[in-house]
């Protein structure tokens, strides 16, 4: 299954952006708002100049569907979600690794902030995911797995645009009041 998500952040560039995405605090802010995650802990983080590695473990919350519950413990939604990101060309390389069922499951993401031309920035992500389980359950199981992405995904993007909106606005305050104090 192809993954595509194209997401519009107006009057803000790809590496502020990402200053913003990466904040700690912001994070956690994500975090909370996201309907399918309990859980989130940084395992592993290593930086040079050019690049950033990162090893996060994400822990999974939400109810098991029928079809599933013979199979599925509430502890078995858990992965790895192992980041490479290229400083330089705003690419994010990211590969998640269940802890279970590792070799039914493939799922990897680019994930890339691109300058929009009108100095907002374009996140677009895209990616596989591909589950080795039975043809009959198959189709019901990658819905599910869609569509728990997508809501992530998409509250993920509203809570990222509220934090990109206060940064403007904060921004927008200050010059006033520059403005204002040099007229003075």
């Amino acid at each position: 299954m192809k993954i595509h998500f194209f997401q519009q952040f107006p009057g803000i560039e790809p590496d502020k952006l990402n200053e913003i995405w990466s904040d700690p605090e912001v994070i956690v802010r994500i975090v909370k708002a996201l309907p399918n995650i309990q859980e989130r802990e940084i395992l592993e983080e290593k930086q040079d100049e050019k690049f950033l590695r990162r090893k996060v473990r994400y822990l999974a919350k939400g109810p098991i569907p029928a079809f599933a519950e013979k199979v599925l413990r509430p502890d078995m939604l858990s992965w790895v979600e192992e980041t490479v990101f290229d400083k330089k060309n705003m690419v994010y390389q990211v590969k998640c690794v269940p802890h279970f069922f590792a070799d039914r499951v493939e799922n990897e993401l680019t994930i890339r902030l691109l300058p929009d031309g009108k100095g907002g920035t374009l996140r677009v992500i895209e990616g596989v995911l591909n589950l080795k389980v039975p043809f009959v359950v198959r189709g019901m199981a990658e819905h599910l797995v869609n569509r728990y992405l997508q809501d992530n995904t998409e509250k993920e993007y509203q809570v990222l645009k509220f934090e990109v909106e206060n940064y403007l606005s904060k921004k927008a305050s200050a010059r006033k009041k520059t403005k204002e104090s040099r007229k003075a």
